[in-house]
């Protein structure tokens, strides 16, 4: 009777980011982690540029007509023209840019466009802060696994725990709410662990 071969079972290989396993069983973590963090910094564009707030015609502070004077007077102006130049410009007398300055739609639609500029340069300062948060992530993972303060490393574990919905408002798995209780006093000092219930830990 011939026998069966068994076939060679293939090793896995690892993946990028796994530990290394030593002879002893003891797992050996890279000292530090290769993260790419996007450098350039967005731009607010003309092109790319979008209103916030859709508006229509009925929507200006006054008729279009009598807008097309005030929106050229305020776009002069914050170019930085002098009324004596604004005027010169758009071919009128130096009174009619200064009623239009005076006027209340002046104002409103100076508002309106602040307030489209600060919006968009929000969103881009919040595009900017959501790009660091895997490079955030892995910082504090760092911290927990490889930090050499107890105390730096409790809290990074701690923060790792709480982000991840293992606190008393977001448990996961129908744990208790003492399902896993970490406590850190004056720092270094004082250090509790308390799981189900059993502290001392």
């Amino acid at each position: 009777m011939a026998s069966v071969r068994k076939k060679a079972k293939k090793p896995t290989l690892a993946r990028p980011g796994d530990p290394l396993v030593l002879e002893d069983g003891r797992l050996a973590y890279p000292e530090k982690m290769p993260v790419h963090v996007e450098t350039e910094q967005p731009e607010l564009t003309a092109s790319d540029f979008k209103p916030m707030t859709q508006r229509n015609i009925r929507d200006l502070p006054v008729e279009p007509q009598a807008m097309k004077g005030i929106a050229c007077v305020l776009v002069f102006s914050i170019l930085g023209l002098s009324e004596g130049e604004i005027a010169e410009a758009m071919q009128v007398d130096i009174s009619a840019v200064e009623r239009a300055k005076e006027h209340q739609a002046y104002g409103e639609a100076f508002q309106m466009l602040a307030a489209e500029f600060i919006n968009a340069n929000s969103e881009l300062i919040a595009a900017r802060i959501a790009s660091y948060g895997h490079a955030a992530l892995t910082s504090v993972a760092d911290v927990a696994i490889n930090g050499k303060q107890e105390g730096n490393k409790m809290r990074a574990g701690m923060y790792l725990l709480d982000a991840g919905g293992h606190n008393k408002k977001g448990n996961v798995g129908g744990q208790s709410e003492d399902g896993l209780r970490i406590i850190v006093s004056e720092g270094d000092k004082t250090v509790e662990v308390s799981v189900n219930g059993l502290g001392g830990l």
